[in-house]
């Protein structure tokens, strides 16, 4: 998927100029990328706020930007983590644009996402903790554990819908296990999380008060 990127770039002098060529290099790409756009769509469950295939468009359309802007830098990230974040970061603000004069709450903080148009793919751990950038993080640190990585988003999904209470693992157990992960998966995962470099600003963020 890097080496479709870079030659579209390279063909399309960045972007600039778009024919045949590029087109057949972006639906090549978007044919395994939209594998991780649909997953991202499940996982927060956008198909309550807008349509599939706009949704499908949207994120393409953004992802496809985040490339021209040269925002993928694979030495700080993987490509997964890339299409992920972009994608659930501004299908976010899509659906809450489309809803909010029928007063629907997408699954995340509005006042981050919406409000917050300086966001980029890379942020800085020290400043502004914010939701993609614990997704990101924890896309990173189970890269390559499909089964892991399809927790994380459940775990953000989790989060997004119960903000307001404190965060209990037995009570995540739980609701991972009605999404077919058993204990000894969860408590893997927060095992594993544990060991993570950033695991004190993730407890913080998600006011975890019951990891162990």
């Amino acid at each position: 998927m890097i080496s479709l990127i870079n030659e579209y770039l390279t063909v399309s002098l960045d972007g600039k100029h778009i024919n045949r060529q590029t087109n057949v290099l972006m639906n090549n790409f978007f044919y395994y990328a939209d594998q991780i756009i649909m997953g991202i769509i499940n996982a927060y469950k956008f198909t309550r706020f807008a349509e599939l295939d706009d949704l499908i468009q949207e994120a393409r359309a953004a992802i496809i930007l985040s490339i021209h802007k040269k925002q993928f830098d694979e030495n700080k990230g993987t490509i997964f983590n890339f299409i992920s974040v972009v994608a659930a970061r501004n299908l976010i603000n899509y659906t809450t644009k489309m809803n909010r004069n029928y007063k629907k709450k997408s699954h995340a903080d509005i006042d981050i996402f919406f409000n917050n148009e300086s966001l980029t793919y890379h942020q800085d751990f020290d400043k502004n903790f914010l939701l993609d950038d614990v997704l990101q993080i924890l896309l990173e640190y189970f890269s390559g554990k499909p089964r892991l990585e399809r927790l994380v988003f459940l775990l953000v999904e989790y989060y997004s819908t119960h903000k307001s209470s404190r965060f209990i693992k037995k009570n995540f157990i739980n609701y991972a296990r009605a999404h077919n992960y058993s204990s000894a998966m969860v408590n893997t995962f927060f095992s594993n999380i544990q060991r993570s470099k950033h695991k004190k600003e993730i407890a913080k963020f998600l006011k975890i008060v019951e990891i162990d």
